[in-house]
């Protein structure tokens, strides 16, 4: 019996740990797949002998151009990190995937399933046949039944060829050819929606047939699907904000900041689809019903594969998603996941972070002008979550600093040895003091009234109280001396001897939030230390620290993922990329080492199958640069610590790095057209110091090389030096060491 308790315990005890205890964010484990080593131009030559003109009716040259490009974003993608394999979550989806890829015989060797780090509800796949699942879709679905049913729909995609074909559709349209010649815009862009409409009818319809009516699943978890699609938008569930999370004995949110009705759910399934690339919801479910309907049900399986390992996989992306949008910069969407999260498990430690930190990025983002870049008006909302952005968007950024202060304060106490945490109590202070000029002795003490000395003690000092209103019954319960006080105090403080009478005086509500905290001899202390660092402190200050400043004398830099694109005549050119990257590379390298300055790179070119940690450390080195990025200023300053800063204390050991770079080189040559793809890769591949640039130069019908390098110093999160250089010709080695020289030199000044 001691023995058969003792192996339950091995099986369960690791998911109490996870959901009481902690979570880390996801990452990928075991060998890397080929998907991720192989050069991308390999790729494209395989795919170029492997045409097939049956796929489409495009031409020879124009089915390698689409192989090129493909091949080219997939594989951006693949290498970006953002993408997830196996993990557990893999390995579920990977079974799940093999029971329908039973009806697919002849694909069944050419798919491969990926997770996608991504909060939002999609799958998508690939003529390669890839099939990418988001974690936002996982987060969402309610059972097995309804994955395996996506899952036959993406593979009828692949099987059909639906990526080709609408290339080729696309094509024709640009090109005026057949019927398109006489449309316009306008009527073009419908009949091209219309276009994909078809292909996901035919995915729905067929994805049924072929696989999901054969199976053991039952036919109503496909039709509950479309649900999960209408209300995509929605948390994966609807319970009110208690507000009372950030009372305590002393301090009540303010009533103002509490919205009091939401607005009921509406999402109509029958919307406007004519610009969609996807029919409106009530239009695929009655198709698929008309469908349906013409087959006896007498499955009624949700789960085949494991429904343990499936609430298992939905949990582990509900945490997860928490982590996404803090790190995609959605503070309020964080903030209500993790609320909703802290529920079901209110030990999580994970999850009190997060909150802690949604709270305080929101106040800093308020109190620096960036509200609209974090928190959606909850007057385009519904549903309970609109509760929290109304009171993001209601409650001063005074007071929702002192709530930051106040949750990270009590996150603090509950887990000391937390660094990264500490930083962000840190500089929360430091904003509350600094930049709203807030000090201790503008906390209100405890409200708690000692009628007989008039007076309450905190710490060791003794303190005049607030005033706390008493009920009638409370009253009348007061001996004849304690009611005279009473009504002496209750006039100073309301201006009227009444007690009945409404009180017309503003009652400030945000010095009461660290009441409580301030009895502590140790939030006193460390407050007063704080006081001390940044009650003189301002933009002014920074400047001259700025001026006076000792050099940096960088000598080791960390160089991630340099980027290299050629595009001529608005299309993307893939050959030989691979090699002009290893050239830049190269050269930025040599030319540091002659200023002392190691460069050390970490490039997905440079890893091996085996070598699975250092593609997380791409991974998140990545990740964080991007988030980073979002976060900076035009002064190159970022708004707050970065979310990501969290995980990256052990790759800052591993790497002994306190700099981090990235770079990009683009050759232009003629001038840019409408559509250009290289403008939709410079939105979702190049990193937003370079964006602006690259669109001064759109009108060039010249050779040009666009250059760009920053570096990050990883103690302050400050970009010390950013370049973007332009320069008319090609890419010559002669040009790009030139370049190089200059960032190396201007680095070696600083």
């Amino acid at each position: 019996m001691k023995k058969l308790f003792t192996f339950i315990l091995t099986l369960i005890i690791p998911f109490i740990i996870f959901a009481q205890n902690d979570y880390y964010p996801i990452q990928c484990d075991g060998e890397i797949p080929g998907d991720f080593i192989r050069k991308t131009s390999d790729k494209i030559e395989q795919a170029n002998q492997d045409i097939r003109k049956n796929r489409s009716d495009l031409s020879t040259k124009q089915h390698k151009k689409f192989n090129s490009m493909t091949n080219y974003y997939v594989d951006y993608l693949l290498k970006s990190g953002r993408i997830v394999f196996g993990t557990s979550m893999n390995d579920y989806v990977n079974k799940v995937g093999d029971y329908v890829l039973q009806f697919y015989p002849d694909i069944k060797d050419d798919i491969r399933f990926y997770i996608v780090k991504s909060p939002y509800v999609n799958a998508f796949t690939t003529e390669q046949g890839i099939v990418f699942i988001n974690i936002g879709l996982i987060a969402q679905l309610e059972n097995e039944a309804q994955l395996a049913f996506v899952i036959s729909h993406e593979l009828i995609h692949y099987k059909y060829h639906h990526n080709i074909r609408t290339y080729s559709e696309n094509q024709k349209a640009n090109s005026d050819w057949g019927d398109y010649k006489t449309l316009s815009r306008n009527k073009k862009e419908n009949r091209l929606a219309q276009y994909s409409h078809t292909q996901e009818y035919m995915a729905d319809s067929l994805g049924f047939l072929e696989a999901f009516s054969k199976s053991d699943y039952s036919f109503d978890e496909a039709l509950t699907l479309y649900d999960v699609l209408l209300y995509s938008n929605l948390p994966f569930d609807e319970i009110e904000l208690d507000t009372a999370f950030f009372d305590d004995i002393n301090y009540k949110l303010d009533s103002k900041y509490i919205l009091d009705e939401v607005d009921l759910i509406s999402n109509p399934d029958d919307y406007d689809d004519t610009k969609s690339s996807h029919p409106n919801i009530k239009k695929r479910r009655d198709h698929l019903i008309s469908l349906i309907t013409q087959y006896e049900n007498t499955n009624k399986k949700k789960y085949i594969v494991s429904k343990k390992d499936f609430l298992e996989l939905q949990k582990e992306a509900r945490f997860e998603m928490s982590n996404l949008y803090l790190s995609n910069l959605e503070y309020g969407k964080s903030f209500y996941n993790s609320y909703l999260l802290l529920k079901k498990y209110p030990k999580n430690k994970f999850l009190k972070k997060t909150l802690a930190y949604s709270v305080y990025a929101v106040a800093a983002h308020k109190k620096q002008g960036g509200l609209n870049d974090v928190v959606q008006s909850y007057k385009k909302m519904e549903g309970q979550s609109q509760r929290v952005n109304y009171f993001f968007r209601k409650a001063g950024s005074k007071t929702q600093l002192l709530l930051a202060v106040k949750l990270l304060w009590k996150y603090h106490m509950e887990y000391p040895n937390d660094v990264f945490m500490k930083d962000i109590l840190d500089d929360a202070m430091r904003i509350l003091i600094s930049k709203v000029g807030f000090t201790y002795d503008k906390i209100s003490p405890p409200a708690i009234i000692n009628l007989q000395t008039d007076s309450i003690l905190t710490g060791d000092t003794i303190t005049k109280p607030s005033f706390v209103t008493l009920s009638d019954e409370q009253y009348e319960n007061l001996s004849k001396y304690d009611k005279i006080r009473y009504d002496r105090k209750y006039q100073e403080y309301y201006g009227s001897n009444s007690k009945t009478k409404k009180s017309t005086k503003k009652k400030l509500n945000y010095p009461y939030i660290l009441s409580t905290e301030s009895i502590s001899d140790d939030f006193r202390k460390y407050f007063k230390e704080m006081e001390a660092i940044y009650k003189n402190d301002d933009e002014d200050y920074y400047e001259e620290e700025d001026k006076d400043q000792e050099r940096l004398n960088i000598s080791r830099i960390v160089l991630v993922n340099p980027l290299y694109f050629k595009v001529s005549s608005g299309s993307l050119v893939i050959n030989n990329f691979e090699e002009k990257e290893k050239g830049v590379t190269k050269s930025i390298k040599s030319m540091a080492a002659k200023k002392g300055i190691r460069i050390s790179l970490v490039d997905i070119m440079n890893i091996d199958y085996d070598e699975v940690d250092k593609f997380n450390d791409l991974a998140l080195m990545n990740s964080w640069l991007e988030e980073l990025e979002n976060l900076t200023y035009n002064n190159r300053e970022s708004r707050i610590i970065p979310w990501q800063s969290n995980y990256l204390t052990n790759i800052r050991e591993k790497y002994n790095m306190r700099y981090i770079a990235t770079m990009g080189v683009l050759d232009t040559k003629e001038k840019r057209t409408s559509g250009n793809v290289f403008w939709v890769l410079v939105g979702g591949v190049v990193m937003w110091p370079a964006s602006p640039y690259f669109i001064s130069v759109a009108a060039s019908s010249h050779n040009n090389l666009n250059y760009f390098f920053y570096c990050v110093d990883l103690e302050t999160y400050k970009i010390v030096y950013f370049d973007m250089n332009r320069v008319h010709g090609k890419s010559t080695p002669d040009i790009i060491n030139s370049l190089n020289y200059n960032t190396v030199y201007e680095l070696n000044r600083l």
